[in-house]
């Protein structure tokens, strides 16, 4: 068999061992990983189920929401316009959509998450399940203050990649699927990712003995924060392609080694990707789980990709 496929349909015991004792401790329907190991595929599989009325098997081709993992495309798209000159990084963002407080806000520290403004999904005023226009996200935090002078402390705010998502459409003329689409998932050959619901998509389920089904949150309640769904495939490769300095990832070390990571949650699902472009290793994992915290399972993996530094035995900042 050849050595791609063969990669493609196992993984390592310790992944398979790792992997199993979540499915079963958190009562995980559905779950698709990938790896890649020195710029080498180590993993690539499906575990459970994408729908369990059908008992459709999850496999590495399953599409999952991924959440906040949306906010490195939004990135990318916005990097793609600066390079075109219709957006300027450190211009203020009110130099390109109509936003509430009069501090300068620019385009850089909306990237890095250091604007200082409140985020959107703290709002009580908005349902998680609405599909509201994207300014109606902004409006609902309108009346809030910065949380800090914009630059000077980091806050992770949702809000912050949908003023960028606004921008890009003004810019482009163009909706953010559409120019997502033209300008960075067509160009990356990213073929199972898109913004917005997928039909054959994995249905998601909250974590119970009974692994009852989720009302999902609306792509528009996420837009460009958190709106796209994907699979463990594309994933990968979209892992391989993101160039510094990362924007929509966070940095940690674990184990000794210096990565970079972005955690994904809405209604039903739960993702998790990290990479470390030293070693050129990644990984990604994809489920249709409910509120699941995968960073202990994404720790187990990691460790069969590179062995943990003398020392080392947990995260120092992750």
């Amino acid at each position: 068999m050849h050595a791609l496929v063969l990669a493609a349909m196992l993984c390592a015991k310790a992944v398979d061992d790792a992997v199993g004792l979540v499915m079963r401790e958190q009562h995980v329907a559905g779950l698709s990983i990938a790896a890649y190991s020195h710029g080498r595929l180590t993993c690539m599989r499906g575990y459970g189920f994408a729908r369990i009325g059908t008992r459709t098997p999850a496999t590495p081709a399953t599409v999952y929401r991924i959440g906040s993992l949306t906010k490195s495309f939004t990135a990318a798209a916005v990097l793609r316009l600066a390079a075109q000159s219709k957006l300027e990084l450190t211009r203020p963002i009110g130099d390109y959509v109509s936003v509430p407080w009069q501090t300068p806000v620019t385009l850089e520290e909306l990237l890095a998450q250091t604007s200082g403004i409140p985020d959107y999904t703290e709002a009580p005023s908005l349902s998680r399940y609405a599909p509201y226009p994207p300014q109606q996200l902004i409006d609902a935090v309108a009346s809030r203050p910065l949380l800090f002078p914009p630059g000077s402390a980091y806050a992770y705010s949702n809000t912050n990649y949908v003023l960028l998502g606004i921008a890009i459409e003004r810019v482009s003329s163009l909706p953010f699927s559409a120019f997502l689409e033209s300008e960075v998932l067509a160009p990356a050959g990213l073929r199972s990712t898109r913004y917005g619901d997928a039909q054959n998509e994995a249905r998601g389920y909250a974590r119970d003995a009974l692994n009852l089904p989720v009302r999902p949150t609306s792509a528009e309640y996420g837009f460009s924060a958190a709106g796209m769904s994907s699979n463990a495939g594309d994933m990968l490769r979209w892992l391989s392609l993101v160039a510094p300095p990362y924007y929509g990832f966070s940095r940690g070390l674990i184990y000794g080694y210096d990565v970079y990571y972005a955690r994904g949650y809405v209604n039903g699902y739960s993702s998790f990707a990290l990479f470390d472009d030293a070693h050129r290793d990644a990984l990604v994992i994809l489920t249709n789980a409910d509120a699941l915290d995968l960073t202990p399972l994404a720790m187990d993996v990691f460790a069969t990709l590179e062995p943990p530094k003398p020392g080392t035995r947990a995260p120092q900042a992750f």
